[in-house]
């Protein structure tokens, strides 16, 4: 398993499990939300009265107290096994009440954002990864904006607070806090108004940043410290992803 630093805050465990063929689980349950990534081979899984069998492209998500029982096939089981403590899922989306989810198999797409969580380098990727998983797996909750104008007003808000904010941490939780709705509503609302999270809107700034600190004859270390990155390394994986080379060679091009 990769190193967690920092994933306890976000109260997630994930783990990467290799199963024996034709193990079988009794029936229980977990405590925690338990989210399923299939690497390879396949389980037969029981919940809510029937059976379902999840392979690769398809993940599994298992509310707190769902009781189940599951038999590996005969070829193994590779999975990433996620956990998300019920009360981080209550706080993202702003209810005191367990959040319903379509059904027992899932897309991959939220369950690999949250794998990637494990495995990002800072503390604002980690809780975006959280915080953009949670908010695509599960239903609007209740008193989520859903009126187009609206969306699009809280959207604005955001960005103008994100323009100003652009170099401190980014915290959706408190911007949410701010403007009086759930993280899983500014989320939605800004991906939907600007076309990306929040946080990747932040890191763009801080590249654009960067980019004209550079041009002025800065030094990559002093823009990256300047820009808002934790240091040159950071700067660098963003720099070269948007912007195509590291930051000294742009320096110096």
């Amino acid at each position: 398993m990769a190193d967690t630093g920092g994933v306890s805050e976000l109260t997630i465990s994930v783990r990467r499990l290799r199963l024996r063929p034709s193990h079988r689980f009794p029936r229980h349950a977990h405590q925690s939300w338990s989210f399923g990534l299939v690497s390879t081979g396949k389980v037969r899984l029981w919940s809510s009265g029937s059976w379902h069998t999840a392979a690769f492209g398809l993940a599994t998500v298992l509310p707190p107290g769902q009781v189940h029982e599951g038999v590996i096939d005969e070829a193994g089981l590779a999975y990433d096994a996620v956990t998300v403590r019920p009360e981080y899922v209550a706080d993202v989306l702003a209810t005191g009440s367990t959040p319903s989810v379509r059904g027992l198999l899932h897309l991959p797409g939220p369950i690999r954002q949250l794998a990637r969580a494990d495995r990002s380098v800072g503390a604002e990727e980690r809780r975006e990864l959280v915080l953009a998983a949670v908010s695509r797996l599960f239903e609007h909750p209740p008193g989520a904006e859903t009126d187009g104008r609206a969306g699009g007003r809280l959207a604005v808000a955001v960005r103008h607070r994100l323009d100003q904010r652009f170099r401190e941490p980014v915290d959706v939780r408190t911007l949410a806090a701010e403007l009086g709705v759930a993280p899983a509503t500014v989320i939605r609302a800004f991906q939907q108004y600007a076309g990306l999270s929040p946080y990747a809107y932040v890191i763009s700034q801080r590249v654009d940043l960067a980019r004209r600190l550079l041009d002025g004859g800065e030094r990559p270390a002093d823009a990256a410290l300047r820009a808002g990155f934790f240091d040159q390394a950071h700067l660098n994986r963003h720099f070269v992803r948007l912007v195509g080379v590291p930051p000294g060679v742009y320096r110096r091009s």
